[in-house]
């Protein structure tokens, strides 16, 4: 993240503190997105994970209990 900017003339108290607000939290979310994509992530929350963003819930049915020995739903 390599973003360059100037401002021009003279900010006001409100106008510092609201960008040091704004900077602050977007090097922290940096900071946060590098550190999960640090560490190692198993095969099963890779699963997991892309489940949840496909919005595949596990739902109740009589196959159930295989979905909970696999960690992830089976029709």
């Amino acid at each position: 993240m390599d973003h360059q900017f100037s401002i021009d003339g003279n900010l006001t108290d409100e106008e510092l503190a609201a960008l040091t607000a704004v900077l602050n939290h977007a090097m922290a979310e940096a900071a946060a997105a590098q550190a999960a994509a640090a560490e190692p992530v198993s095969g099963a929350d890779r699963v997991a994970e892309r489940s949840r963003q496909l919005g595949l819930r596990e739902r109740p049915s009589r196959s159930a209990w295989r979905a909970s020995a696999r960690g992830r739903y089976v029709a």
